[in-house]
């Protein structure tokens, strides 16, 4: 999807997309050369972070939310 650079404020970057919708982005993983009224192309992938650190960590925590007993 494009987009257009509409405002860089410091550490964030709004991008206006195609369909209108704002996406802030940070401005320090804008590629060089970016400046206002940039037309760039956005897009995602779906990652795994099964086997990271990461993924072990955010387990670890939900396992201690859904085991821990409310204060009463």
């Amino acid at each position: 999807m494009r987009g257009v650079i509409e405002n860089i404020d410091g550490m964030r970057t709004t991008i206006r997309l195609e369909d209108g919708d704002p996406l802030v982005w940070p401005t320090n993983k804008l590629p060089a050369g970016c400046h206002l009224m940039s037309v760039v192309e956005v897009s995602m992938n779906l990652g795994s972070v099964e086997g990271s650190e990461h993924a072990d960590e955010s387990r670890q925590r939900l396992n201690d939310i859904l085991t821990s007993q409310p204060e009463t």
